[in-house]
């Protein structure tokens, strides 16, 4: 589990400012929808096998940063597909089929359902509300 950190911060401040929305969604996709997300499961497993109970309070608080986080960038991309358009619903499939490349079981549990509730579909993969 990779928690960042002051390298992590100073990447994500350095990152120039883009006026392009569909830049914007793509890079919310990937740093919000994406990796915000899966920390969840990440920090939910992590919450499960602690027996500490400082350590479990702990994880506790950074499991609903995290899912506050995860949930922003889902309400983030939603809004961004509503002012964009096609263009950045053309940017989020593209965006979302490169990171289904790695499909795995956390993007079954997780991004697939998400995109689902968005009705993005990728591919061969059955993300559509329905």
């Amino acid at each position: 589990l990779t928690l960042g950190g002051a390298a992590e911060a100073e990447r994500h401040l350095a990152a120039p400012l883009d006026p392009d929305l569909t830049a914007f969604a793509r890079r919310t996709i990937v740093e919000a929808c994406i990796d915000e997300s899966l920390g969840v499961l990440e920090l939910g497993a992590l919450l499960e096998d602690a027996s500490d109970q400082h350590e479990r309070a702990l994880l506790r608080l950074l499991l609903r940063e995290e899912i506050g986080h995860a949930e922003l960038g889902w309400q983030t991309l939603e809004w961004a597909l509503r002012a964009g358009g096609p263009a950045v619903a053309d940017a989020a499939r593209a965006a979302f089929a490169a990171a289904a490349a790695t499909e795995s079981s956390a993007w079954r549990e997780v991004i697939a359902p998400c995109l689902a509730m968005l009705d993005i579909s990728i591919g061969g993969l059955e993300c559509a509300a329905s």
